[in-house]
C-alpha cells in the first residue's frame, strides 16, 4: 500500500508558512540537530522560493533505503526521469561536496548537481549548480525516519526559483504540479528498486 502526504508553499516573505521542527530523524527516538535553512543553506536565501513536499512509508529498512540514495552515482537506478548518471571527474562517490550530473530521459537536458549537507541515513540536500532546465536555483533535501524494523518514511522537499522574470513566475503552479508529479515517480521508482534488490529472507 502506498501512503503519501503532500505539502506546499510559496514563499513570499522568506519563511514557510509553518514553523516546522529543524531536527532530522537519525534512528528511534533519536535526532540529528540541524541548522536553519536560512542559516545554512546560502544559495537558497530568496524571498521567491516555490516549495513541494511530498513524504512516503517504503516498507523496507532505513539501512536499505539509505544505501540506494548514498549511491551518489546511481540514481538512474531508480529516478525514471534520468537516463543516465554519473560522479564528475574529482569528485567522491558520495558525501558532503560529491558531484554528479543526470542526463534526463528526455534525451536534450540534464543538471550537474552536488551534496550540500548530509547527515549518513538521516539526510541530504542536493543543489542543482548547473544545466539547461528553467530554473535560477533549485535544491532538494530527502530525509529517512525509521517506522519501525521494515518500514521507513521518506521525505523529499524540493525549493525551486524559475527563470525568465515575471513570466517564470507565471509558470510556477503548472511547474509546482509538474515536479510534484516527479517527485512521486521518484519515490515509487526508489520503493520498487529496494524491493526488488531486497536481501533474501533467510528461512
Amino acid at each position: 500500500m502506498k501512503h503519501y502526504l503532500f505539502d506546499s508553499a510559496w514563499r513570499i516573505d522568506g519563511r514557510s508558512r509553518r514553523e516546522e521542527d529543524t531536527r532530522a530523524p537519525i534512528g528511534f527516538g533519536v535526532f540529528c540537530e540541524t541548522e536553519a535553512a536560512e542559516e545554512k543553506n546560502a544559495p537558497m536565501e530568496n524571498d521567491d522560493m516555490a516549495r513541494i513536499a511530498v513524504q512516503r512509508v517504503i516498507d523496507a529498512p532505513l539501512s536499505e533505503i539509505w544505501a540506494t540514495w548514498d549511491a551518489f552515482g546511481d540514481i538512474d537506478k531508480f529516478n525514471p526521469g534520468v537516463r543516465k548518471s554519473r560522479i564528475l571527474e574529482g569528485s567522491a562517490n558520495s558525501g558532503l561536496g560529491a558531484r554528479r550530473q543526470c542526463d534526463l530521459s528526455d534525451g536534450r537536458n540534464y543538471v550537474r548537481e552536488e551534496i550540500i549537507d548530509y547527515v549518513p541515513q538521516c539526510r541530504m540536500t542536493v543543489l542543482i549548480t548547473e544545466g539547461t532546465m528553467p530554473l535560477k536555483t533549485a535544491q532538494a533535501a530527502v530525509s529517512f525516519e525509521p517506522r519501525g524494523a521494515n518500514s521507513t518514511l521518506v521525505r523529499f522537499d524540493m525549493s525551486f526559483q524559475p527563470k525568465m522574470g515575471l513570466i517564470g513566475l507565471m509558470m510556477v503552479p503548472m511547474m509546482k504540479m509538474m515536479m510534484r508529479r516527479t517527485i512521486v515517480e521518484i519515490l515509487d521508482g526508489n520503493a520498487r528498486f529496494v524491493e526488488a534488490n531486497a536481501p533474501a529472507a533467510v528461512a
